[in-house]
């Protein structure tokens, strides 16, 4: 359930790095993938929720390891065989992942619960839903997001113009030279919305519901900006700071949509 691939006038949006194979090889992150059940960096090797302590193994081969910091890093779910389809259409698609039935998955998040992803495409925008269901008796903590790789095809990075809804208004301004992995815990609009653009070509992550704060990031010398929407801030399951639960007999459901004119 990794978007692969998002083309404007025929010419690819989504920043390729890799590819399919690189992701399902070793998880190398490309397109738009799904954080889960963590975004980002955790500050260790364990946290605790509830009556629940969970250590994690380094050697677990389901876990990606930060390069920098040598934490885990985006969650399990890279390259996951384990979505069914439930409906499929041009213009859309449905999946669900039944967690509580992975064990491996179980050992790194125990918390029963089923994932619902739901995709739609648009006339000029992509339309990306995430509902998370428990199965169980145990509350669901939320601390997800997803990973938009974009780029303007056929313009330096250097040009692209750049606003983002952060610090109680737009921060507005040339990508050129900088660089960014940086959250923004703070966000402003309604809904908040990330753009990058050129004079042809304007993209646009919103920030629909369910979403509290991004991480922005761009390594200087990249050909690609990552507005990735969150649901919690780095590190939630383990310092608690901006965690939500959902509970059984409720879900909790996110979405973002991907502007493109």
């Amino acid at each position: 359930m990794v978007i692969s691939s998002l083309r404007f006038n025929e010419q690819e949006v989504l920043g390729q790095r890799g590819g399919v194979e690189a992701y399902r090889e070793h998880g190398s992150t490309f397109g738009i993938p799904l954080l889960y059940p963590w975004a980002n960096r955790l500050g260790g090797w364990g946290y605790t929720f509830g009556s629940k302590e969970v250590v994690l193994d380094p050697e677990n081969p389901l876990i990606h390891i930060d390069a920098g910091s040598g934490n885990p890093i985006h969650g399990v779910l890279a390259a996951s065989p384990h979505w069914t389809v439930v409906s499929s259409t041009s213009e859309a698609i449905s999946a669900e992942l039944d967690w509580a039935a992975v064990p491996e998955y179980m050992a790194v998040f125990p918390f029963a619960h089923k994932l619902t992803m739901d995709i739609s495409l648009g006339e000029v925008a992509l339309g990306v839903k995430l509902t998370v269901t428990p199965t169980g008796e145990d509350h669901v903590p939320i601390s997800f997001g997803f990973h938009p790789y974009l780029s303007i095809p056929g313009s330096e990075r250097n040009s692209w113009l750049l606003a983002m809804p952060v610090d109680g208004g737009m921060h507005n301004g040339r990508l050129e030279d900088s660089q960014f992995d940086t959250p923004f815990n703070e966000l402003t609009g309604r809904p908040p919305t990330f753009h990058i653009s050129d004079p042809r070509i304007r993209l646009s992550v919103a920030l629909t519901a369910g979403y509290r704060v991004a991480q922005v990031y761009s390594p200087r010398g990249t050909d690609f900006i990552c507005f990735e929407p969150m649901t919690a801030p780095i590190d939630a399951l383990r310092t608690g700071r901006g965690l939500r639960a959902v509970g059984p007999g409720t879900s909790f459901t996110a979405e973002f949509s991907l502007g493109v004119v």
